[in-house]
Parts: structure tokens; C-alpha cells; sequence
């Protein structure tokens, strides 16, 4: 092979300006950003979760208020504490040294927050915890805080509510004083039973009613 024919193999070819325009719109077309389609996945997510008719207020007066997802799991805790393989199934489940090592956040009155909305009135964490319960571990709750997680969709019908006799203030209300509803958990509901199921324990029996 000759030297003008070698020189022909790695010839340069003129690329007109409309067949560059041509391969670059095709090429952004094709392209998948990565990160744009996390950003979206979050912001569908925050959407759903911080609808402004439930923004959290503020409590000042949490004198006796707990988060309803701290407390959770506090009662399956409660249970397994009163045996020794109770103890061990806990220390299990939760991946610590013993029982004391257990981080529970129940009685962390800090941070609490009202949901506006009066039909709601959940109470719960408004700011990221340290906790050992098993919930923050969820891959649907990762990175959330209490009160995200309390109004996120998987949660529905979670807690039934009844109204408190005592009132609560906050600021972000106008600093008027409102009664919000008790909160009590639905012990049927999908993700109270997957909880039990994560600490070893099956379904709540429940005692049959006369007719």
C-alpha cells in the first residue's frame, strides 16, 4: 500500500453545518439525565407529602405530646422487653449491642410540629431524629422526617382520631389554641403489621364480641 493511499484511509471528511445540527438534536434527544430524573422523582414526592392544607405549625406548649411515628413502635418495644427472648428478638431486630443500647427518640419532645390541618391534626417531628426504630430504615422513607413520613400516602388510615379534651397553642396558627384529635393506631393496617413482622411478631389477636 502506498503513502497516498494510507493517507487517503485517515482522509478528513467536510461536516456540513445541517448534518451537525442533525446528529446533535439526536443525540440530546437520546440523552437520559440521570440526576434531572431523581430531582423530578423528589419533587413529585414533596408534592405529594407537603401539601400546603397540611404545612407543619410549630408546637410551643408540647408538654405531654409525642410523635405519632416514634411512637409506633414503641408498644411492639414495650411488649418484647417483658421476656429475655423478647430481649434478644429486639437486639435482633434493631442490630444493637443489648437493650439499653436502644436509641428511641418517643420522649424527644423537640421538634415537634401540628399539622394545619384540623381534620389531620397529626403531631410529629418536623426536623430529621436519631432513632433505632425500624421505620426510619424503609427504603419508601429514607431521608424523611417524622412528619413527612406521617402524611406520606403509604400511611393512610394508619391512626384513627378521636377529639382531645386539651388544647394546643402554636404561633404558626395565629397563636390561637386548638384541640387536636387523639390519635390511636389501626393495628390491622399494612404497615403496623409489617412493622410486627420486622420484630419477629405476628398479627394481634383479638377477642370475638358477642352478637
Amino acid at each position: 500500500m502506498s503513502a497516498d493511499d494510507d493517507h487517503c484511509q485517515y482522509r478528513h471528511f467536510k461536516l456540513h453545518n445541517w448534518k451537525f445540527r442533525l446528529i446533535l438534536a439526536e443525540q440530546m434527544i437520546a440523552f437520559k439525565d440521570e440526576l434531572a430524573v431523581d430531582l423530578t422523582r423528589e419533587a413529585e414526592l414533596n408534592s405529594a407529602i407537603w401539601n400546603i392544607a397540611h404545612s407543619p405549625a410549630i408546637i410551643q406548649n408540647h408538654h405531654r405530646r409525642t410523635c405519632c411515628v416514634c411512637q409506633l413502635e414503641e408498644g411492639i418495644q414495650s411488649q418484647l422487653r417483658k421476656t429475655e427472648e423478647g430481649k434478644q428478638q429486639l437486639i435482633q431486630a434493631l442490630g444493637v449491642s443489648s437493650v439499653d443500647a436502644i436509641r428511641s427518640s418517643v420522649y424527644n419532645r423537640k421538634w415537634l410540629a401540628l399539622c394545619s390541618d384540623e381534620a389531620c391534626s397529626i403531631v410529629a417531628h418536623h426536623i430529621s431524629i436519631e432513632s433505632d426504630n425500624l421505620i426510619f430504615k424503609r427504603d419508601e422513607f429514607l431521608g424523611l422526617t417524622c412528619y413527612q413520613i406521617a402524611h406520606h400516602p403509604i400511611m393512610n388510615g394508619l391512626w384513627t382520631t378521636n377529639q382531645c379534651s386539651k388544647s394546643i397553642n402554636s404561633a404558626e396558627l395565629g397563636n390561637k389554641k386548638r384541640k387536636p384529635r387523639v390519635r390511636e393506631v389501626n393495628t390491622s393496617h399494612t404497615m403496623f403489621l409489617s412493622l410486627r413482622n420486622n420484630y419477629g411478631l405476628g398479627s394481634i389477636s383479638r377477642k370475638k364480641t358477642r352478637a
